[in-house]
């Protein structure tokens, strides 16, 4: 057991002094969301985007351990930003210049825990999406996933759920037929 205690401050003094912050893993287009675009039935290349700044309340820290970050010193709204790109690119949905409507996204709420239930991590999104077409749709949606007990695992994984807890997000976005008069 003693042993046990010296592998976990073993690995939570590397951790702490090389400065390493646990990061989200790069996010990966989803099929489902690619289907549901698809299922949209919107004209190619239309859409532009616009927003989804990091909310000022996001709180990054994870149990004792430090920050979680998201890859490539990106912020966590540029995740999400570059996330709904890659989404809209895939679909050819995305105008490069001059698109017939123009999306915003506001990030309203972004909030992670990584002791639900003591082993369980929830993340948690509420979007408000307005449309240059003067349309508004808000989507709230959480992310259940396994967290682990101690705060090394825990918050490591808490980081790799980001990417899907995002793709999660996005496809109830997407499959939505509010999301749809968004882009009409």
């Amino acid at each position: 057991m003693n042993q046990h205690f010296r592998r976990i401050f073993a690995a939570l003094a590397i951790t702490v002094l090389s400065g390493c912050a646990m990061k989200a893993q790069p996010y990966q287009i989803r099929f489902e969301n690619q289907q549901s675009l698809a299922e949209l039935g919107i004209e190619k290349f239309s859409v532009g985007v616009d927003g989804f700044e990091q909310p000022e309340s996001f709180d990054s820290m994870c149990r004792l351990m430090g920050p979680i970050a998201a890859p490539e010193g990106e912020t966590f709204g540029g995740y999400i930003r570059a996330a709904f790109l890659k989404e809209l690119e895939a679909a050819k949905l995305h105008a490069q210049s001059n698109p017939k409507v123009t999306v915003k996204g506001e990030i309203l709420k972004m909030s992670f825990g990584s002791a639900e239930g003591i082993t369980n991590g929830l993340w948690t999104f509420e979007v408000l999406y307005t449309s240059s077409n003067g349309q508004s749709y808000r989507v709230s949606d959480s992310y259940k996933f396994s967290s682990g007990f101690d705060a090394i695992s825990a918050c490591n994984n808490t980081a790799n759920a980001f990417g899907p807890a995002v793709g999660q997000m996005l496809n109830k976005t997407f499959s939505s037929l509010e999301f749809a008069r968004l882009l009409k």
